[in-house]
């Protein structure tokens, strides 16, 4: 047996070229991408960057941004987030309390539920916190959370 005898392919097994190989794996490699883009912009095009948007992010920072009702909140989430409002998390203070829900369903019916103490932006619900909440700070509050995203409102 030769060394040209050894490295053949054994018989009925198909050879392949430099060329076929070439072809085929930058053809493998070129379908790959197209798939793999394809995924990266149909998540892109369905997932809702607002979803991402937490309570705490719109807490004023150093009287600086957010909304100025939740200046001073903090994380009361295991306070409010049970069987009567289902949220994930909730911010806030003795003004108003912003409660973010997994879907938009659930963000309305408690909105609902809370009927004129309540507005909601999306997945953010804001519940005003007793009748010294004036009607222009629940206006601002409301312009500041549609205004942080355009999206669907109650």
């Amino acid at each position: 047996m030769t060394l040209a005898d050894s490295t053949s392919p054994p018989a009925g097994r198909p050879t392949w070229s430099r060329a076929q190989i070439v072809v085929t794996t930058t053809i493998v490699g070129v379908g790959a991408l197209v798939v793999g883009g394809a995924i990266v912009l149909l998540w892109l095009f369905l997932h809702d960057s607002r979803s991402d948007l937490q309570p705490q992010d719109l807490v004023p920072m150093d009287g600086q941004g957010g909304v100025g009702l939740l200046t001073g909140a903090t994380d009361v989430t295991s306070e409010v987030c049970g069987p009567d409002f289902p949220c994930e998390s909730a911010w806030g203070n003795d003004d108003m309390v912003l409660m973010k829900f997994e879907t938009q369903d659930a963000a309305a019916a408690t909105t609902r539920a809370l009927a004129g103490d309540a507005y909601r932006s999306d997945w953010l619900v804001a519940q005003f916190i007793g009748e010294h909440v004036s009607a222009e700070d629940r206006l601002f509050a409301a312009e500041a959370l549609d205004g942080t995203w355009q999206g669907h409102v109650d």
